[in-house]
């Protein structure tokens, strides 16, 4: 299999829209995945690189996982790259591309939905939800959630 010249840029309305929503979609995947996965970053590679450098510079043990995830990161790209150049060989680029594009919309709405139905149980209903679906507590010690009903009930002790 030869090599396969990249499509022409597309500067659509659409693609701008798609670009802002894969930013902001890889954004906070890095923000949840290095809150839950001990300060690992899964959606930017160059996060990795840059605790991995903190630790040997700081004569500090490097962990395993961002010394892995540069490795697979260029293998993944490399795999990415080549199953690309066969689907457009095959004449499916077109279709993926577009079933792509309504998926990340609906990946994106979809973290918008749950995005704001987290703030409301945290800043209206105030009825602990949000506390329970918080993973960061345990990586901080905390066995307790801080939300008001608990704090009313510590007060009340």
């Amino acid at each position: 299999m030869g090599w396969v010249p990249a499509p022409p840029v597309d500067n659509s309305r659409a693609v701008q829209a798609l670009l802002i929503v894969l930013s902001v979609t890889a954004g906070c995947t890095d923000i949840i995945g290095f809150l839950v996965l001990n300060g690992l970053f899964t959606a930017h590679i160059t996060g990795n690189l840059v605790i991995l450098a903190a630790h040997i510079v700081g004569g500090g043990e490097a962990q395993i996982a961002p010394m892995l995830s540069v490795p697979v990161f260029i293998v993944m790209v490399g795999l990415t790259r080549l199953l690309a150049g066969g689907l457009a060989s095959v004449g499916l680029a077109s279709l993926l591309r577009t079933v792509h594009t309504a998926l990340a919309f609906l990946l994106f709405a979809t973290f918008i939905a749950h995005f704001s139905a987290a703030l409301m149980h945290a800043l209206i209903y105030r009825d602990g939800v949000f506390s329970s679906m918080a993973s960061w507590k345990s990586l901080a010690g905390k066995s307790e959630d801080m939300t008001a009903p608990t704090i009313k009930r510590n007060a009340a002790k």
